[in-house]
C-alpha cells in the first residue's frame, strides 16, 4: 500500500460502471499504467476538471494489490488545439490506437514515452497534421523491430538503381527486376514507391525524435508515402487502422476529386 507520483500522457479513457473510468497513462519511470477513477463522471465530480484525452500531467496514484487508482491530477500541457480541431484529435486518436496495441502486451517499454512526447507535439502543433501521423505510425513500427528493408533487393542484395521501387509488402522489403527474385513476392501485394520517398523513409528510420518528424516531401510524393505507410503498418499489426480515412476522403472532396 502506497502513494506514487509521475507525470505522464493519457492515451486512453474508458468508462466503467455507473461514474467512473479507466485510464491508460504513459509514463517514463512505469511504462504503461492502468488506473482506475472513480465517481469522475459523476457531475461536479472533483476530478472532472483535471482529465480529459491526451493531457499530459502529473499523476497522484494509490497502489495496492497490484492496482492503480488516481487519487489527483493536475495538468501541465492541454495540449488546447485539440479541443477546437477535429483532424489533430482524429490523427492523435489514431496513433494512440496504435500505440496501445504495443503497449497491451509490452506495458514496461518506456522508450515509448519519448516518441509519444515528440510524435504527439507535432501532430497537435505543427502543420498537416495527418501526413505527420503517417511519418509517427510508420517510425512507431520501425522502432518495434517492423523495420521495412529499402537499402538493397531483399533477396540477392543487389543495389537497385531506378526511379521507381516495388516494395512487396507479403516480404517487407523492396526487391529487385530479376525474376528469380520476383518470384519470391506476390503482385498484389506490391506498393510503387519513388526514389524520393524511399530516401524520406530511410531519413525516418534512422534519425531521431527530435528530427524526424520534420520530414517533408513534395507534395506530388505525398500520397504515394501516406498510402504505403497505411498499408505496410495494417500489414505487420494484422489489423485495418480507420480511423484516418474519413480524413483523407474529407481531404479527397476539398481537392475536387471524388471516388
Amino acid at each position: 500500500m502506497s502513494y506514487i507520483t509521475t507525470k505522464g500522457f493519457l492515451l486512453r479513457i474508458v468508462p466503467y460502471r455507473d461514474n467512473d473510468v479507466i485510464l491508460d497513462i504513459l509514463t517514463s519511470e512505469y511504462g504503461l499504467i492502468t488506473c482506475s477513477a472513480r465517481n469522475i463522471r459523476r457531475k461536479n465530480g472533483s476530478l472532472q476538471q483535471n482529465i480529459s484525452p491526451f493531457i499530459f500531467a502529473e499523476f497522484e496514484l494509490f497502489y495496492y494489490r497490484d492496482r492503480y487508482q488516481l487519487n489527483s491530477s493536475e495538468i501541465i500541457e492541454h495540449f488546447s488545439p485539440l479541443a477546437e480541431d477535429i483532424q489533430r484529435l482524429t490523427c492523435l486518436s489514431h496513433l494512440s490506437e496504435l500505440v496501445m496495441d504495443i503497449l497491451r502486451y509490452q506495458p514496461k517499454a518506456t522508450k515509448i514515452y519519448a516518441f509519444w512526447a515528440y510524435a504527439s507535439y507535432s501532430i497537435v502543433y505543427q502543420e498537416d497534421p495527418i501526413f505527420k501521423t503517417y511519418l509517427a505510425q510508420l517510425k512507431f513500427v520501425t522502432d518495434q523491430g517492423f523495420s521495412p528493408w529499402i537499402e538493397n533487393c531483399l533477396i540477392c542484395h543487389d543495389l537497385i538503381q531506378t526511379e521507381i521501387f516495388h516494395f512487396y509488402l507479403n516480404k517487407g522489403g523492396i526487391l529487385c527486376d530479376k525474376p528469380s527474385c520476383r518470384k519470391h513476392g506476390v503482385d498484389s501485394s506490391i506498393v510503387l514507391l519513388h526514389q524520393a520517398n524511399i530516401s524520406a523513409i530511410f531519413y525516418l528510420i534512422n534519425l531521431p525524435y527530435e528530427k524526424c518528424f520534420n520530414i517533408k516531401i513534395e507534395l506530388e510524393l505525398r500520397d504515394e508515402f501516406i498510402l504505403f505507410s497505411k498499408r505496410y503498418v495494417n500489414t505487420v499489426m494484422e489489423k485495418e487502422y480507420k480511423k484516418l480515412d474519413i480524413l483523407t476522403t474529407m481531404e479527397k472532396f476539398e481537392k475536387g476529386i471524388y471516388e
